[in-house]
Parts: C-alpha cells; structure tokens; sequence
C-alpha cells in the first residue's frame, strides 16, 4: 500500500505549498539568527512508509525532508523546516491527515507533529540521530560533536547531517562503506568512481581508506559544494577530484577505467545508464550499487546480468537493498 501511495505522491508536479525558503552555510546545513525559532513540521512513520511519506512532504512543501532514525524504536522521522508556516497550521494539519489515510489503510500508525522550537532545541535534536558508526577496524564515521576516538590506524571521516543525502545512518549508505572497506586490498592502486556523490561521503571514505585517484560527480550544484566543503574539512580536498556532472550525459564509452564504482542511484538511472556506467568499470573491478526499493532491485539485478555481471553480496534492510557486482569471469 506505502509503495502505491509512493507513486501517486511523487507523480504531482509542483508543490501544494511553497516552503519559506531558509538561509544555508556552506556546508548545507540550515541556519538562522540566534534566538530565531524554528517551525518543525514531522511525521514519525514505520520503515515501511518512509519513502510514502517522503514523496508526500515533498509534494506538499516543494523540499525533501530530513529523514532520521531513532537508534532506539527504530521508526522514522521525517521533518521539515521553516521560519514561517507556508499556510495556517490548522490548515497543514487537515491536508497530513487526510492524506495520511491513504497509507493508514494499511494498518501503518503515524503521527503528526507541528511545533515552534528554539534554535539551539533544533540544533541539539539532530545530534541524537547521528552517532559514530565503525566500518570494521579500518574505518570511523562519526560528526563533528562525537568525542569517539579511533582504533589505531583506522580512517576517519567526520561528516555532520545537512541537506545532500549521506552520512552513514542510512542502511544504502551504510553498505557502500561496507563493501568500499571489503574491496580494499592493501598495498594495491585502486581508483574510485562515486556517481551521486552528495555529501562526498563515500569519496572522503575511499580517501581515507588509500583508494586513489578519486573521482565524484553529482548533478546537484548544492550536493557539489556540499561535497566539496567536506572534502576540505577532512583534508583530502586534493586526493578527491569533485564535479558537478550529468551522469546521462556522460560519453556511452570511456578510456578511464574504476577499480571500483559506487552508484547510489534510484533504479530507473541504474538500468538507463548501464552502458555509461560499465564502461568506465576495469574487467576485475567492482559495481556497488543502492538506493534500490527491494521491490526494483530484482530488475536492476537482470540488467546488470545481461551485461555480463553477476551479484557477489547483497543486503536486505527494512524496504532497501543494496548489491556488489562484478564481471562473470
């Protein structure tokens, strides 16, 4: 039922509101004058309604929300931010709950939230959803704030929430970093390709972790400088070759080739684009692939096995999975 509603939410093409727009640093990360509240705008949802609830904030505000995890319950809150409601509350209230009907036919509880909190609340909120999270003995993610100190000679990235997609929380992300730590073989030169880099996670990591040379690319000019920023904080600006690229415009063929290519794609692009992306993958390399619905990955799978590979690791979590995928040899 969350996948069809999924759909009809994300087929409206302009927004029923238009979110106050809200000043950013460069990092991406909303910001506002001290003492300034904040409107927060949420719902908390099981895993399986996420992506429903997503697509239907998205179309009523014209912005994707912020999507956290509570570590301890394991339901998902989705919110969204603004100085000034778009519309009287009373009014926002009325259009969540009846849209939230069409999913609550399936017996999935949410619950809608509409408050006014202080800046520093705000602030102070996010910190709870993210925590350092180890990647084996070879990697640390963690934010700014987090006092978690490294093993000895593990990598680590400090990477703080902020609009782009990627900070490790979310299990598509999580499994990149996984398979990015498996793929590494010591003493050897491997290169990375990061399609969709967003926040530069996944490159800043393979950094971190000895890959060279580096290349990211993302079509969003935010995501790109987003990337870029954390690059510089995590002193591997020069290692990581970042650039704002249309990966379907991208030559059918290339001469560069990746030891290893992480796409973090939404299935359609995966399957369109298969030519592009295999031709700058070496004959021994890897392909990581997520941000696939469980329900589509059956079909990347088939494409990608059509054009010789074969899925060596997968993984299923909540309503994602995820695949590593490598020439049949």
């Amino acid at each position: 039922m969350a996948r069809r509603v999924f759909c009809s939410f994300s087929g409206l093409k302009k927004p029923l509101w238009q979110r106050p727009a809200m000043s950013c640093d460069n990092k991406g990360r909303v910001c506002c004058p001290p003492g300034c509240p904040v409107w927060q705008i949420s719902v908390r949802t099981p895993a399986e309604a996420e992506v429903a609830m997503a697509a239907l904030l998205e179309s009523l505000f014209g912005e994707p929300p912020a999507v956290y995890v509570d570590a301890e319950t394991q339901t998902i809150a989705l919110s969204i931010y603004c100085q000034e409601l778009p519309r009287p509350e009373a009014e926002i209230r009325f259009r969540l709950r009846t849209s939230l009907r069409r999913i609550r036919e399936d017996g999935l509880k949410m619950r809608v939230a509409i408050r006014k909190i202080r800046r520093q609340d705000w602030a102070e909120s996010w910190k709870k959803h993210f925590r350092p999270l180890e990647f084996g003995q070879a990697l640390l993610v963690k934010p700014s704030w987090s006092q978690c100190k490294p093993r000895a000679g593990q990598g680590v990235v400090v990477l703080d929430p902020g609009l782009s997609f990627g900070t490790g929380q979310h299990p598509t992300t999580a499994f990149c970093l996984e398979q990015l730590v498996a793929c590494r073989q010591k003493g050897q030169t491997q290169s990375l390709l990061d399609i969709g880099t967003g926040t530069g996670i996944l490159a800043i990591a393979a950094a971190k972790l000895g890959y060279r040379p580096i290349q990211a690319i993302d079509l969003d000019p935010a995501a790109v400088r987003v990337a870029k920023a954390n690059a510089l904080q995590n002193r591997v600006a020069k290692r990581v070759r970042i650039l704002q690229c249309d990966v379907t415009r991208l030559p059918i063929g290339s001469e560069t080739k990746f030891d290893v290519i992480c796409a973090n794609l939404i299935y359609d692009l995966l399957i369109g684009q298969t030519k592009r992306i295999l031709s700058r993958l070496q004959p021994r390399g890897t392909f990581i692939s997520a941000g696939i619905l469980k329900t589509q990955f059956d079909q990347v799978r088939v494409a990608y096995a059509a054009a010789g590979l074969e899925l060596i690791v997968t993984r299923k979590e909540k309503e994602w999975q995820s695949g590593a995928f490598a020439f049949a040899r």
